[in-house]
């Protein structure tokens, strides 16, 4: 949302939609298809905005593999690129990615995905047009988050093996990530959740026999 401003995205039958709304959710503008190629979207999107720039990130089955792609609105979900962004780099059909997260901070937008047994992570720091490398995370595991401030991204998740809450911080937007450290040790720690605010990043977690 940007004040009045709002725009819900949500998937319906493999593809996904944007509804905008100028009032406050009075009234909503007609439903508007985001992917390019209908019917080949699954397992949900991802959506993030700055101001009136809205970006959302998916898995994609287009190519008949499992890809990630990515659009981006510059007038709060009215209208979208004609051609979506595919931000996985292997060859076409090689490996089935997904469970994508996608976090902003101005015209910085980070992406992350899991593949093959890894957490790969891509970002742009034009608001979408333009991407640098992929790099490599730590982990790939299924209850994870990201967020991003300005050049700083952080990354939270469960070791579903140990059941430890673990963090990785990279301080320039993704090119390099430090060895990762634990933050909870203890057995059953699960659910994480992480933001940024007030100058601080903020960590929450459930352990079913801490009452953490």
């Amino acid at each position: 949302c940007n004040g009045n401003n709002l725009c819900i995205l949500y998937t319906r039958v493999y593809d996904i939609y944007c509804r905008t709304s100028a009032d406050g959710g009075t009234t909503w503008t007609s439903a508007v298809r985001v992917n390019e190629v209908p019917g080949e979207a699954y397992g949900g999107c991802r959506a993030v905005n700055s101001g009136t720039n809205v970006y959302v990130v998916w898995g994609d089955d287009r190519n008949d593999g499992g890809d990630i792609y990515f659009d981006r609105s510059s007038d709060g979900g009215l209208t979208w690129l004609a051609a979506d962004v595919r931000l996985d780099l292997d060859a076409i059909g090689a490996s089935i990615s997904g469970g994508p997260l996608i976090s902003c901070s101005g015209n910085n937008v980070c992406v992350a995905w899991l593949v093959s047994g890894q957490t790969l992570f891509r970002s742009s720091s034009d608001g979408g047009l333009t991407w640098g490398s992929i790099t490599t995370m730590a982990g790939a595991y299924s209850d994870r988050m990201l967020v991003c401030n300005n050049s700083n991204v952080y990354y939270v998740f469960e070791d579903i093996f140990q059941h430890h809450i673990s963090f990785s911080h990279s301080s320039d937007l993704g090119a390099t990530w430090p060895v990762l450290g634990n933050i909870h040790d203890s057995n059953y720690s699960q659910e994480p959740h992480i933001a940024y605010g007030l100058g601080r990043v903020w960590l929450l977690w459930n352990n079913s026999w801490e009452n953490v």
